[in-house]
């Protein structure tokens, strides 16, 4: 079960307390996971407890300007970064530069048809050690991302079902799942039930941790790095950490920042603590309380705000504080959860909403819709969508991929998952996946005519005409 945790179960820490509360997991400089609500992969920080980040691999199109973005790099202390960014590699004859080899985010024109790689070093303020992270932006395709879901706190005997709908292909290629439960308790038999599924079970059969891994992989055989979730009986299931979508003010705008999209495993109490980790050159813009108690920031100058928001977990009662720590390292990372929020007065990406997940009877024509979507900056966008899971056999066809609100038939019974990507000027947003299936309908009955006859003689009843949704013949009983 997971718990969405409201600001009334958080205590605030100011700046100078975020230091005392990480110092005892930096200084042990154990394997620590960190989630990133948009990003949703692992991310280990090195032995300085940085994490670079450069984004995920995208699509552009020649001629295309693309933002890069390093926000959601940190270290774990919250100290303030430095970026450094190369253009590692292009295509021959293009002429492609960065506009800022310093910023946060800064941009790039596509200019020739290939694939660029761009690489960010990370470096904290006062520090010589650094972390490196690298985005590939290509015309021709890309490789997917995985997502394997939120991890989550269950009981012995529960069966649960992994998810693996978020996973997504920027280049809109169909992509195939596969499952491993790479970490098990000692003494457990547990297995996934259907390791090519979106949504594999896994029955808990022994009190501890389990870890699946998720790998999917293109139509074109590109195979996506591989992204983990923690299933566990004890209070020791990492959550995820949030500092709430992207902002874009004005100068002299105020921007409010909070923890209330943060989750962690029901019962676990957390000390949320914030701090400014970028912010133009010259600024001396510094994070306030207003009187909500969320946390204020109000630029002075034009640009990228970097603000990062760390939960640092209570302890619970069943926490599994002395539990096996093996060489994945995937205990001692439940302890404190990260993540970074951009207050900017540039641009935002768009943020793309593929709708609610839809129950619907196979053959029925489903209506997707991705109307709140949104751009921060109010941008005019495009919409582009793609069917990337299907039902083995199926033909199902977008009939207008590029509308705000398209339509396909679901002509075979299982499970579809559409994606979107919507777009404004400076390039597209994350894609949005939205699960479709259909409902397992009961078999139809069929008696078959009326029969008339006289008493005593025999009636030969029929029920041939009796199908299993699909048409299928039923057996009988």
């Amino acid at each position: 079960m997971r718990l969405c945790i409201s600001r009334i179960l958080f205590r605030f820490a100011g700046v100078a307390g975020l230091a005392a509360l990480l110092a005892p997991v930096v200084s042990e400089r154990s394997p620590f996971a960190l989630i990133v609500p948009a990003q949703a992969q692992w991310f280990e920080p090195n032995a300085a407890g940085l994490v670079a980040d450069a984004g995920y691999d995208r699509h552009a199109k020649v001629g295309q300007t693309v933002q890069l973005d390093a926000s959601r790099s940190l270290r774990l202390d919250g100290a303030a970064l430095t970026y450094g960014w190369t253009l590692e590699k292009k295509p021959s004859g293009s002429l492609a530069k960065l506009s800022d080899a310093t910023a946060a985010r800064p941009t790039a024109t596509i200019d020739a048809a290939g694939d660029y790689q761009f690489a960010v070093t990370v470096r904290a303020a006062g520090s010589s050690q650094t972390a490196t992270a690298r985005v590939v932006v290509s015309t021709v395709g890309v490789a997917p991302v995985a997502d394997a879901g939120l991890s989550r706190k269950v009981a012995v005997g529960e069966t649960l079902a992994l998810d693996g709908s978020k996973s997504f292909d920027a280049d809109g290629d169909a992509i195939t799942y596969a499952w491993t439960l790479v970490k098990r308790p000692w003494g457990s038999k547990a297995a996934l039930s259907s390791p090519a599924d979106m949504r594999p079970e896994l029955k808990v059969d022994v009190a501890g941790a389990y870890v699946a891994e998720l790998r999917v992989t293109d139509a074109t055989g590109k195979v996506g790095a591989p992204a983990r979730v923690t299933i566990s009986t004890g209070a020791d299931a990492p959550g995820r950490a949030s500092a709430g979508p992207a902002q874009t003010l004005a100068v002299g705008a105020t921007a409010r920042f909070d923890a209330d999209g943060t989750w962690l495993p029901s019962g676990v109490p957390g000390v949320a603590a914030f701090t400014l980790i970028s912010a133009p050159a010259g600024s001396r813009a510094q994070l306030g309380t207003g009187l909500d108690a969320r946390r204020t920031l109000t630029p002075d100058l034009s640009g990228d705000y970097v603000v990062q928001t760390l939960v640092s977990r209570g302890t619970g009662a069943d926490s599994d504080e002395h539990g096996d720590n093996d060489d994945l390292g995937l205990r001692c990372h439940a302890r404190s959860i990260s993540a970074t929020v951009l207050a900017t007065t540039g641009n935002v990406a768009p943020v793309a909403d593929a709708g609610p997940e839809q129950k619907i009877a196979a053959g029925a024509v489903v209506a997707l819709d991705g109307s709140r979507s949104t751009d921060a900056n109010g941008d005019a966008l495009t919409y582009r969508w793609a069917l990337i899971s299907m039902p083995a056999g199926s033909r199902a066809a977008l009939d207008s991929p590029s509308a705000v609100r398209p339509k396909f038939t679901a002509d075979l019974a299982g499970t579809y998952v559409a994606q979107l990507v919507v777009a404004d000027a400076m390039g597209d947003s994350r894609p949005a996946t939205v699960v479709v299936s259909t409902t397992r309908n009961a078999p139809s009955a069929d008696a078959g005519p009326d029969a008339v006859g006289a008493p005593g003689s025999s009636v030969l009843l029929d029920g041939s005409a009796s199908r299993n949704p699909g048409g299928a013949a039923v057996s009988p009983a």
